[in-house]
């Protein structure tokens, strides 16, 4: 009996603890704002420059584009806390369906993620987001897998494992900032 409840408090821990570590990470992907030594040297719309950070006179579709972004990011992995906690909960209470059902659901949030950062790439004005946007669709995508999931096996690994997803989204930081 005391073990359901290890797992109730467990599946309902994960999804905090998963938040709480996005809203972290929210400041080394697409939300961080105000880390590294962001020099601007071009603007989202001019010309293509070496470096791919945006001047302090951003487009106004660079923003929405970025701010989508976020947006999409923070509601993700939000969802994604919620099926891996479900998932580390049932593979601890041995129930091997529902954990592979969440496992399942895991993988289409991360898909999911992809497509909504494929969608901005489309609604990019500026070449060098809608090519970063590209590149972190596919390196996220490419975290819809076996192997990745499979990572989350207790809550100690929960934080090290957003941050492959965090880190996916390195080429849009570099402009969303």
């Amino acid at each position: 009996m005391r073990r359901s409840g290890i797992n109730v408090t467990m599946s309902r821990f994960l999804p905090v603890a998963a938040v709480a570590v996005a809203t972290v990470l929210l400041g080394g992907a697409c939300g961080n704002i105000g880390t590294g030594s962001a020099t601007p040297t071009a603007t989202a719309t001019s010309r293509p420059t070496a470096s791919p950070t945006a001047s302090p006179t951003v487009s106004a579709n660079t923003k929405a584009v970025c701010a989508a972004v976020r947006t999409a990011f923070e509601t993700e992995v939000k969802a994604l806390g919620g099926e891996v906690g479900r998932m580390i909960g049932n593979r601890t209470a041995s129930s091997k369906d529902e954990a592979e059902k969440a496992k399942q659901r895991a993988k289409e949030i991360i898909r999911g993620l992809a497509g909504k950062l494929r969608e901005q790439a489309a609604a990019a004005e500026d070449p060098a987001l809608k090519k970063a946007l590209t590149e972190s669709a596919d390196s996220v995508a490419a975290l819809a897998d076996d192997s990745y999931i499979d990572g989350f096996k207790s809550l100690d690994e929960v934080g090290a494992q957003l941050v492959r997803i965090s880190d996916a989204l390195k080429p849009v930081n570099e402009i969303c900032t």
